[in-house]
C-alpha cells in the first residue's frame, strides 16, 4: 500500500515571485500618487483661498464697509502669504491693518510646510463697498507643492474682485 504525502502551502520560488510582483506594483503605484497628492493639496488650498476671498467680496457688499484680507504677522498685515495665516477682518478703521475695533471675521491656517504661497498683488488686499479691489491690489496667487512643478497651481484675482482659478502653471514658483 502507497502512502501519499499531500502539501499545502506555496514553494519558496513562488513566494519570492509574488513578493516581487507585489513590489513592482506598489512602487509605480506610490510613486504616481506622491504627485497626485501634492495637485490635489495644491488645488484644495486655492480653492479654499478662492471660498475667503469670495466670502469677503460678499461681506464688504453686503455690509457697505471696507473688508481686508491679508497674511497677519501678529497684529499686522505682511507680504509673506506662506508663513503666516490669511485673515480677514472688517477694517473699521480704515488704516489696512488689524487692531482697535476692528472684527476679524475668518482665519486660514498657513501653507503646510515645504509649499510656497506667493501673491503678485499689492497687499493688503482691501475689499470697498462695492466689491472692487484697490489700485494694484490685483494679481496671481501661485501655489507651489515642495514635490515638483507639475502640481504648481493659479488662483486669479482681478480689479472686480472676482477669482478665477487657473490651475497648472509653470510660472511664479522658484
Amino acid at each position: 500500500m502507497e502512502l501519499r504525502k499531500f502539501q499545502s502551502g506555496v514553494t519558496l520560488l513562488e513566494l519570492l515571485v509574488t513578493l516581487g510582483i507585489v513590489g513592482i506594483v506598489a512602487t509605480i503605484t506610490l510613486s504616481d500618487s506622491t504627485d497626485l497628492i501634492a495637485s490635489d493639496r495644491a488645488e484644495n488650498q486655492l480653492h479654499e483661498l478662492k471660498r475667503q476671498l469670495m466670502f469677503a467680496r460678499a461681506k464688504a457688499t453686503s455690509t457697505d464697509a471696507t473688508i481686508v484680507v491679508c497674511p497677519l504677522s501678529g497684529a499686522s498685515c505682511s507680504n509673506d502669504w506662506q508663513n503666516n495665516a490669511v485673515a480677514i477682518f472688517v477694517d473699521d478703521d480704515d488704516n489696512g491693518q488689524f487692531g482697535g475695533n476692528d472684527t476679524l471675521l475668518r482665519e486660514m491656517k498657513t501653507v503646510p510646510a515645504n509649499d510656497t504661497l506667493t501673491y503678485s498683488g499689492n497687499s493688503p488686499i482691501r475689499f470697498d463697498a462695492t466689491g472692487r479691489v484697490g489700485l494694484n491690489q490685483n494679481g496671481d496667487f501661485a501655489y507651489c507643492p515642495s514635490s515638483g512643478n507639475d502640481s504648481e497651481r493659479t488662483l486669479t484675482l482681478t480689479q472686480s474682485g472676482s477669482t478665477l482659478y487657473r490651475g497648472s502653471t509653470n510660472s511664479g514658483c522658484v
